[in-house]
């Protein structure tokens, strides 16, 4: 794809167009999910949870987001490094909890299963509620560094998003007529 861009790319501020009100409502229902996931786990989540083929789907999946949540929320680069130490620190509760109760299902297991979601989904969720009400362009990601940007008076770094947001934003543009 020519016009693809790399994963830890920033832009300058005001190189992405805004998205328009399908892109918003897009990132509004993701957010809506996002912390409607968070809510589950909090009220609902117990170490009998992780035998749960969601909370294992969506565990794996937040390992998978978790260096772009990272890494294009704070505006690093720590490549895969979120990741590797978020599986190591899930192995160590289980670790930790079968040297102390014989299971490996325990309670150490599910509080670190438990931050990983929370945290993760989370911030993502935050992120695409902010997105959508203040029609940040590009990766959701970056509506919390372009909404603290605005509240400090300098503008934040634009980045492509990696997810499907961009095709929805990229589908609105061809719908409508609007510029890329």
């Amino acid at each position: 794809m020519a016009d693809a861009k790399p994963t830890f790319r920033f832009d300058d501020a005001g190189t992405i167009p805004p998205p328009g009100w399908i892109g918003r409502a897009a990132r509004a229902l993701f957010g809506y999910g996002s912390l409607y996931w968070v809510y589950q786990i909090v009220s609902f989540g117990d170490v009998g949870a992780l035998t749960n083929l969601s909370v294992i789907g969506f565990t794996l999946f937040a390992l998978q987001l978790i260096p772009y949540t990272v890494n294009i929320g704070f505006g690093i680069k720590l490549s895969f490094w979120p990741r590797l130490l978020a599986a190591l620190g899930i192995a160590a509760a289980a670790y930790l909890g079968w040297q102390s109760t014989g299971e490996v299902a325990s309670s150490s297991l599910w509080n670190a299963i438990a931050i990983l979601n929370i945290y993760v989904y989370g911030h993502l969720g935050i992120s695409f509620v902010l997105a959508a009400i203040f029609a940040t362009a590009g990766c959701e990601m970056r509506a919390l560094p372009i909404l603290i940007g605005r509240l400090a008076g300098r503008r934040a770094r634009d980045h492509y998003c990696p997810g499907p947001i961009r095709a929805i934003d990229n589908w609105e543009r061809k719908r409508f007529g609007q510029k890329p």
